[in-house]
């Protein structure tokens, strides 16, 4: 970031901190739908927890989809909302 000048660089810690305050809100979201009974982002035996509540977030807003842990019920509809959120604000970061 040595070259840009300040509006640019401004810009780029915007979009950063933007994109880190959306993947803790909706790891938190999937933290909290979770406490309601079939709504949670699961593996295979159990409930996620707040760190892995925080891995599947990124990897919904980055659209990889490992699919090491799948959400059940509501949290479905967030991380479809999340995952197109990621397309969009790629695009967007880029232009």
């Amino acid at each position: 970031m040595k070259g840009l000048t300040s509006k640019p660089k401004t810009l780029t810690i915007r979009l950063a901190s933007f994109f880190i305050v959306t993947v803790l809100g909706f790891a938190f979201l999937y933290y909290v739908t979770g406490h309601f009974e079939g709504h949670a982002v699961m593996n295979v035996t159990r409930k996620a927890g707040l760190l892995e509540t925080f891995y599947f977030s990124v990897v919904s807003i980055t659209t990889l989809g490992y699919g090491d842990f799948v959400p059940h019920g509501f949290s479905r509809v967030w991380a479809a909302f999340e995952a197109v959120f990621g397309i969009v604000f790629i695009g967007y970061s880029i232009t």
